[in-house]
């Protein structure tokens, strides 16, 4: 099996939800270190099209209130909320999403791994779309196109979108095939998405960004696809033990061709990014207080938090006591 087919096989396990079927109907869980619990029922989409654009959503009903933690890879979301409301972080990226007299969303562009941050209201009943639009996407359809730049090539640059009427009817009926098996099903959706898709991007075909916009202009170096596999693999597997000559094993890479290629592209070594990464995690889920300091010490690898103090401090400016605070 080809490496980047070893990550694709491997696309849902670092998830921090897993959905399952239970009498006919959709469960998201979350699994915790002593049991699982169930945090929303429903109607529940999720299909990978053709072109490697991912799609997830559904018409859901918040069953306790609990906050998840996971990372989104490299790529541009793109969420309609049609019913309730969502609040999430992207990074330090705080959005709340409320859909009263009319519906909303968001288009938002990662050019490397973010912590995602979402929260889960017992009572709230949410009808929303997320697309996933995976970096190979946007290149082939964006490349030399000025319009789009200003998202393209901007860490967390975003848009707020206007949701017409055909958007939301369109939306709907993607989500009605949410249990798409048959051939007619499947090429309904592909197309229903390509045309939703065309009118987003008539609204996100700007040359500069609204001021009203948030847009992080840390450009990042020129996509590296053999190397986007490989972040994808240690994003997935974050908490496990990743040595250089493990990954170069897997990517067969050598250690000093990964270790060039790290730095050209985000300017760190192999163990600075994932160390960095552990701590970027540890940060997000501090601040939620969903974890202590010394199990986040314990997550990043430090045996004595009194390292993973000084790590983080270094890392952030501050010690971890003040993250905890939030």
């Amino acid at each position: 099996m080809r490496f980047e087919k070893k990550i694709q096989a491997m696309a849902h396990t670092g998830a921090a939800t897993r959905c399952i079927e239970e009498n006919k109907k959709s469960i998201i869980k979350a699994d915790t270190k002593t049991n699982s619990l169930a945090l929303a029922t429903g109607d529940i989409l999720s299909y990978q099209m053709l072109n490697g654009v991912i799609l997830h959503g559904g018409s859901t009903i918040e069953l306790q209130d609990y906050q998840i933690t996971s990372t989104v890879s490299k790529s541009m979301i793109i969420v309609i909320l049609l019913e309730g409301q969502l609040t999430f972080n992207y990074d330090d990226l705080d959005i709340q999403l409320k859909s009263d007299d009319k519906h909303t969303g968001i288009a938002v562009n990662f050019c490397k791994p973010v912590c995602l941050g979402r929260e889960f209201k017992k009572g709230n009943k949410v009808t929303k779309l997320n697309i996933l639009l995976p970096t190979s996407w946007l290149e082939t359809f964006t490349k030399n196109d000025c319009r789009y730049q200003h998202l393209t090539e901007n860490h967390l640059a975003s848009h707020s979108l206007n949701i017409t009427e055909a958007m939301k009817v369109r939306s709907q009926e993607i989500l009605q095939l949410h249990s798409c098996k048959s051939l007619i099903d499947k090429l309904k959706i592909e197309s229903q998405v390509q045309l939703l898709l065309t009118e987003i991007f008539q609204q996100l075909s700007i040359k500069q960004t609204p001021q009203n916009d948030s847009t992080h202009t840390n450009h990042l170096a020129s996509s590296d696809h053999a190397l986007d596999y490989l972040i994808k693999y240690i994003e997935l597997n974050i908490d496990k033990d990743l040595t250089p000559a493990a990954l170069s094993e897997l990517s067969a890479m050598s250690v000093s061709n990964i270790q060039r290629r790290f730095k050209k592209t985000l300017g760190y070594s192999i163990q600075s990014y994932i160390r960095r990464r552990r701590l970027d995690l540890a940060r997000q889920k501090l601040e939620r207080g969903l974890i202590t300091i010394t199990e986040a010490a314990y997550t990043c690898g430090y045996r004595y938090p009194s390292n993973f103090t000084n790590a983080y401090k270094k890392t952030f400016g501050y010690p971890p006591q003040m993250s905890a605070k939030k």
